[in-house]
């Protein structure tokens, strides 16, 4: 399934203009404080992750919520033919 992605409003990216600056933000405060109350409970531990995208212009970039969540992984995924064994009178 894939998901709708959700763009910014008011963060503008733009290349660098010597090598040593890799892109360039332009930040229209009022715009992005409201996209981030608006998309306040898309982030965690107080931070929102916002991945910076080319476009087909190479002179214009945007920016979307990173909305991907790693999957939790458990001991039992990665051998689920094991049994699990209560007491079996080993000492460890």
């Amino acid at each position: 399934m894939e998901t709708k992605k959700i763009f910014t409003s008011g963060l503008y990216a733009k290349p660098g203009n010597v090598d040593f600056i890799a892109t360039k933000l332009s930040i229209n405060i009022e715009q992005f404080t409201d996209w981030l109350k608006d998309n306040k409970q898309n982030g965690s531990d107080g931070y929102i992750n916002i991945d910076i995208f080319k476009s087909k212009d190479p002179e214009k970039f945007y920016g979307a919520l990173n909305t991907y969540k790693p999957k939790e992984v458990k001991s039992s995924d990665h051998m689920p033919d094991r049994k699990l064994v209560e007491n079996d009178g080993l000492p460890f």
